[in-house]
């Protein structure tokens, strides 16, 4: 004959099991679940650069290198954490395909999605902490041609 039972603690617990058999209790045991805290991230401003221009040509859409480790170390306030970021809601639900923050991150505008992972319990914030920033790139100032300026010394010695 089994048993079963089911919980769901929201804090940790301590539980006490005790298996018997025709009355004789032949196991017995505690154990603990520890519920751990989740992550939650700090707000993330969106990030700003100007089109970096590499293919000369400022009339096409515009395209910037941005540095992602940079905003890691604005949305986490404990060194016990750790930002993974995402192309899309869907990957950052799934916890796959994030982004690599070992290089510059190329974009043409964007919105990045995040989530926090704890490094001591391995726990990642709850799905309705995921969050996001936009990757603004604006176009480059126009370049203005300036007429050459000449003046005579009108005063004599």
């Amino acid at each position: 004959n089994s048993s079963q039972l089911e919980v769901s603690p929201l804090v940790t617990t301590s539980y006490f099991v005790r298996v018997t058999t025709n009355g004789v209790v032949c196991d017995s045991e505690t154990f603990t679940i520890t519920v751990n805290p989740l992550p939650a991230p700090l707000s993330a401003s969106d990030m700003e650069l100007c089109d970096n221009n590499l293919d000369n040509d400022p009339t096409n859409t515009n395209e910037a290198s941005f540095n992602l480790d940079a905003q890691r170390k604005k949305i986490i306030s404990a060194t016990d954490r750790d930002v993974f970021f995402y192309e899309t809601n869907t990957k950052a639900l799934s916890v796959s395909d994030s982004i690599s923050t070992a290089t510059p991150y190329t974009s043409n505008p964007k919105d990045i999605y995040y989530r926090v992972k704890d490094k001591t319990t391995g726990c990642f914030g709850a799905d309705a902490d995921i969050d996001s920033f936009a990757l603004i790139v604006n176009d480059l100032p126009p370049i203005l041609s300036i007429e050459p300026l000449r003046e005579c010394d009108d005063t004599s010695v």
